[in-house]
């Protein structure tokens, strides 16, 4: 298994680890080289837990015990990095897209691995929507707008405001039968926090897409849809969020699509067909 692997499958099983077994996980997220040259007795001190806890723990993960575990962990662990060197002084812009192209798939593979079925539920929520309202801000705020623009070519009811008074508004307004979704990178966003709060408060369906499995958006999430992406901070990770966002987004549109019953391609002609008025 590689290391990428290895700690996805941890991410994929958070929410079923106890809370020892989260804070045993978090430290080998934060810091792989913790369990190097380490004993079960110290690993399980160094992370305040039992080390009969540290050998469930294993056991969820798919391995016999601590030792098995270790070994497989600290291999991969000191393997070359699967994701793509960081970029350099020097590099030519054909360097530097073969380097985004990497760590893009890279991102695009991990999120697949941590799926689950929650992309199913969020399409099958999605079609029993009256009317779908996405949520974001800043960067996010872009994407949701050019996905609430793909499901109004369709004929779909959909707001994608971009001031987040205008989305306060709209939340405080929802009812049973809408659906939110909320793009916030690490659902630690007040506003978006806020905004969807309230949108379940009024009885809304609620989706977010974002990176935290700990993030206070999650609280008010029915559906969460989680994308790994390590060092948040860094650009390049910031644009392979973006690009990964959109992309859940247009899946949920084209499964939308495929699954409902409507004429989308007359829906769609009519609708070009408008759009192409304003052409010279």
């Amino acid at each position: 298994m590689r290391m990428h692997e290895i700690k996805q499958k941890m991410i994929a099983q958070m929410s079923a680890f106890t809370r020892a077994e989260k804070k045993i996980a978090e430290i080998l997220l934060e810091n792989p080289e913790a369990i190097e040259g380490v004993t079960l007795s110290q690993i399980a001190r160094n992370s305040d837990s039992s080390e009969a806890t540290f050998v469930r723990f294993c056991r969820k993960l798919g391995y016999d015990g601590f030792t098995a575990f270790k070994e497989a962990f600290t291999r991969e662990n000191r393997r070359e990095e699967i994701y793509p060197d960081a970029i350099e002084t020097g590099d030519d812009i054909n360097t530097i897209l073969r380097k985004l192209y990497k760590k893009n798939m890279a991102v695009l593979s991990d999120t697949l691995a941590v799926g689950e079925n929650n992309y199913e539920k969020a399409t099958e929520a999605l079609q029993k929507a009256a009317v779908i309202h996405f949520f974001g801000i800043g960067d996010a705020c872009a994407i949701t707008k050019l996905s609430c623009m793909r499901f109004r070519r369709i004929g779909v009811r959909c707001t994608a405001e971009e001031d987040i008074v205008s989305q306060m508004i709209i939340a405080a307004n929802m009812g049973e039968q809408d659906m939110a979704v909320a793009v916030c990178s690490d659902g630690r966003t007040r506003s978006i926090v806020e905004v969807l709060k309230t949108a379940k408060a009024q009885g809304a369906a609620t989706i977010s897409i974002t990176t935290k499995e700990t993030s206070p958006l999650l609280a008010y999430t029915d559906i969460p849809l989680l994308i790994p992406v390590r060092d948040p901070a860094s650009e390049r990770n910031r644009i392979a969020k973006q690009i990964t966002y959109q992309i859940i987004l247009e899946a949920l549109y084209l499964a939308y699509v495929s699954r409902m019953d409507m004429n989308t391609d007359e829906i769609m002609r009519a609708t070009q067909a408008a759009i192409d008025s304003d052409k010279l």
